[in-house]
């Protein structure tokens, strides 16, 4: 029995962690990239030496401060290549395990949040892609009102990531979270039932 991959992408702000949350409590196991960074982040200590070593200033006390990191990145395009090149290979193993796990558990559906899909080229992993949208008037509320975030901030990140026009015509799916979470987790029960009844 083949595992179905599901893709989970979108721009900052559009909903893509509450989106993972409706597909898990459907039963569909996930694996989120942006929060294994975030673990690798704090329990890493190979990588904490490396962003040490790379990043002047961004790890003190074993802590690496992810905001001076962050900054540091969406205004230098090399630093940021720098960074994913360190990061990305570890994603990757992660990712790797969370499939093997999946493929010993027999789970016919697996979906993996992965911000960057399309900026990082990795269609080909995935057998479905889909796309989280939402109006730019709901996204810059939603970025905006984030912990220090700016607008120079921002903007840096949405000139990182391909525009929301062009990700929606590369999916199979698209989920609309700004017309409320009824409507969007109606969206997601129907991509998982339509998907469940191909198996």
């Amino acid at each position: 029995m083949k595992l179905i991959k599901l893709g989970l992408t979108g721009s900052i702000g559009m909903g893509k962690t509450r989106t993972t949350l409706m597909f898990k409590s459907l039963g569909i196991p996930t694996f989120d990239s942006d929060k294994k960074v975030h673990d690798l982040f704090t329990n890493n200590n190979n990588l904490k030496s490396v962003i040490a070593k790379n990043f002047d200033g961004v790890v003190s006390n074993n802590i690496i401060n992810r905001n001076l990191l962050g900054e540091i990145v969406f205004q230098n395009k090399k630093k940021r290549n720098e960074l994913e090149n360190i990061v990305h290979p570890l994603v990757r193993l992660e990712r790797k395990k969370f499939t093997l796990n999946a493929i010993r558990n027999r789970f016919p559906i697996v979906l993996y949040d992965i911000p960057l899909l399309f900026e990082t080229n990795s269609l080909k992993l995935y057998d479905y892609i889909i796309v989280v949208t939402a109006p730019k008037f709901i996204q810059d509320k939603r970025v905006l009102k984030r912990p220090g975030m700016t607008k120079e901030k921002y903007e840096n990140i949405n000139l990182s990531q391909m525009p929301d026009f062009k990700k929606k015509k590369k999916a199979d799916f698209i989920v609309h979270s700004g017309l409320g979470i009824a409507y969007a987790f109606n969206k997601v029960k129907f991509i998982v039932n339509q998907l469940r009844n191909i198996r």
